[in-house]
């Protein structure tokens, strides 16, 4: 099944097509639906809602409310994720199931609260998290969530868990140095750039060389070089070359 499922992404033209045959295994798998996202550093430490692909079955007036009320300042799979970059030796690349920690005592009331609501409202009976990166760049991974009761639930993991786990790190790997991928998930930091910083990329795109900015814009080396460093330190430490690379991606000079 997973050689099937390489060929098949590998024929694939964009980030939607894959994630339609990564939906369609889900379900050969006896998985209900999916939701995939990919959080850049700068929106996981402050907490920002993110942005979803998701399937057609998954409940989208869950996703409509976490985003609206912001429910990532809650969510225990994102505080996990937080901790990692605080404690590396925790092994970030454990499947998180969200009934396991619910009733395990260890969670906080907001994320059990934020487990109920998907169960109650929702009928997210239950769901498993599978992180599939966790570096200076940012957070990724899916919730796959299943009508099955507890008990139905854990045969389901026995039998196909390992891969479903081989799928989604395949989907991720695949995706993650695409331009739609960074399109798709980038943009809305992109468009919350201060005017300066706009300037500033637009400058630097052109080939010019940062050092005679000011004669260009009346922006300072030293102010633009420091702005750039914060950039880049924002998107988790990345080079300038990667900057440059991600600004083009989302087609930053083509704004107004």
């Amino acid at each position: 099944m997973i050689g099937q499922f390489v060929e098949e992404l590998y024929s694939a033209n964009s980030l939607w097509e894959r994630f339609y045959i990564y939906q369609q295994y889900v379900n050969r798998l006896g998985f209900h639906s999916a939701s995939y996202t990919f959080i850049p550093s700068i929106q996981l430490d402050q907490s920002l809602p993110p942005i979803f692909l998701y399937t057609n079955e998954f409940p989208k007036g869950f996703l409509q409310q976490y985003t609206e009320q912001n429910l990532a300042r809650h969510d225990f799979t994102l505080r996990l994720a937080r901790d990692y970059k605080v404690a590396p030796s925790l092994n970030w690349r454990e499947p998180l199931d969200w009934r396991e920690h619910e009733v395990s005592g260890a969670l906080l009331p907001q994320e059990v609260a934020v487990i109920e609501l998907a169960r109650v409202d929702y009928g997210i009976i239950n769901a498993v998290s599978i992180p599939t990166m966790m570096s200076e760049a940012g957070v990724a991974g899916m919730s796959i969530i299943s009508h099955e009761n507890d008990c139905l639930f854990e045969k389901l993991k026995a039998k196909s868990l390992p891969t479903l786990l081989s799928c989604s790190q395949i989907f991720h790997d695949m995706n993650y140095a695409s331009s739609d991928l960074n399109y798709t998930f980038l943009m809305p930091f992109i468009q919350n750039l201060r005017p300066k910083e706009i300037q500033i990329l637009r400058y630097l795109a052109s080939g010019k060389n940062l050092k005679a900015i000011e004669d260009s814009t009346g922006i300072s080396y030293g102010y633009a070089s420091n702005l750039l460093n914060e950039l880049r330190a924002r998107l988790g430490g990345i080079s300038r070359d990667k900057l440059m690379y991600l600004i083009g991606a989302v087609k930053l000079f083509n704004l107004n």
